[in-house]
């Protein structure tokens, strides 16, 4: 090999190791700025027994003072003695239209109307726009209710508070107005919740804590002795025991097909138990337990008990089988006040409850208004429907709704 050929293989290695040691030094600044970028963000780890905040929506740091035209009114609810929901606003009076200063929403759009109630056909229009533009409307929406909720939580939560060890999180405490009592005077973290024609419809409750659970103080016998008292013959299941690796839900019924645990002073028996591909129904025998002062034939109580399983937290089902296991539980006819958890009692809960009663309205009146709905049962518990991701799986729960019955129609 010649001296110029020698020199032009030293060239060749120079240049390619001069890249490598470039390529070396932009991939170690830019590693060094990701962490710079994440320290300057000052995260804040995630407290023990307090529910995970929900995904920030969009916004500009402005405050939001929503509606400045039209206001949703806030119907009222209030449970008195005999534990009835006395609304002070009748319920076919609600706004069609919610008014948005969107320059404070959305800067680069002036005020405009937004439509919060449907027909079947101009729902399923909107469900067809770009879903970017559909996106942003949800969000505006969503919004709209957050900022209410701030409002809202200057309610009473006294009673809720003094009882913090029977909260499965600390930040999910029940209103005192709408608090599900019981006989014994002990307290239990679950709501009244009002149904589309039923002021008694649902009891919207945290997940029932047992011993085994660190989190607080069993609350499996309270909420085996309200599901008593109120003669519960519906409770509803909205994902399972564990999930990632994180206790979501206690044990609160017997393991095995025909066996009879006791809890409290109640007896709580599995007497069937059919699984599907997403979900169980069971049916148990609830009374109160041998030697209580309570036993008798009438305090026997015979529970359908409706498990979905296919539902993490602050996730989305798959919808069409969502719907089908909701209209299941829909289609039977329960004459109690239907107990429906998830682990905190709001997320999934909240979902369930407001798409029921969406598809109450639209089959009486004709109409689909998910905002009002959210707004409604907000009242009634705090961050009902907690993320934008749940708000837009109820949207997405009646659009399917609506195309299945339209085919039906066919």
């Amino acid at each position: 090999m010649g001296v110029a050929e020698i020199i032009i293989a030293c060239l060749i290695v120079g240049i390619l190791l001069s890249c490598c040691v470039t390529c070396f030094i932009l991939y170690v600044y830019h590693k060094t700025s990701s962490r710079l970028r994440r320290a300057s963000r000052g995260r804040t780890p995630k407290q023990v027994q307090h529910l995970p905040p929900p995904p920030k929506v969009d916004e500009p740091p402005v405050e939001v003072t929503p509606p400045v035209k039209t206001i949703v009114k806030d119907r009222e609810s209030k449970i008195d003695v005999g534990h009835k929901i006395a609304v002070t606003e009748p319920p076919t009076k609600r706004p069609n239209k919610l008014w948005i200063d969107t320059n404070k929403v959305c800067p680069a759009q002036s005020a405009i109307a937004m439509e919060t109630d449907y027909s079947a056909e101009s729902f399923l229009t909107s469900m067809t726009k770009d879903s970017t533009n559909r996106r942003r409307l949800l969000q505006d929406e969503f919004l709209v209710l957050s900022r209410t909720m701030e409002r809202r939580l200057t309610r009473s939560t006294d009673r809720a508070t003094r009882h913090a060890s029977a909260n499965r999180y600390s930040d999910i405490v029940p209103y005192d107005h709408t608090l599900v009592e019981l006989n014994t005077g002990d307290y239990i973290n679950a709501s009244f919740v009002q149904g589309e024609t039923d002021a008694l419809r649902w009891i919207a409750t945290q997940a029932p804590i047992d011993e085994s659970e660190s989190v607080g103080q069993e609350t499996v016998s309270d909420f085996w002795r309200m599901v008593v008292q109120y003669k519960v013959d519906c409770i509803v299941m909205l994902g399972q025991h564990q999930e990632n690796f994180e206790q979501k839900c206690g044990e609160y019924w017997p393991a095995n097909l025909g066996k009879t645990a006791r809890y409290g002073n109640v007896e709580v028996k599995v007497v069937c138990e059919l699984e599907e591909r997403c979900w169980v129904h069971r049916e148990f025998d609830v009374y109160p337990a041998a030697g209580s002062s309570r036993r008798g034939r009438d305090d026997h109580v015979k529970v359908s008990h409706w498990q979905y399983k296919e539902w993490k937290d602050n996730d989305a089902p798959v919808i069409p089988t969502f719907l089908e296991f909701l209209m299941q539980v829909k289609e039977r006819r329960y004459n109690s006040p239907v107990v429906v958890h998830c682990s905190a009692g709001i997320g999934r809960t909240g979902v369930f409850i407001c798409t029921d009663n969406v598809i109450s309205r639209f089959e009486s009146e004709g109409i689909i208004d998910i905002f009002s709905e959210v707004n409604r049962s907000r009242q009634q518990r705090p961050s009902m429907v907690y993320t934008l991701t749940q708000y837009e799986c109820i949207y997405d729960t009646i659009g399917e709704y609506l195309r299945q019955a339209k085919q039906q129609q066919r």
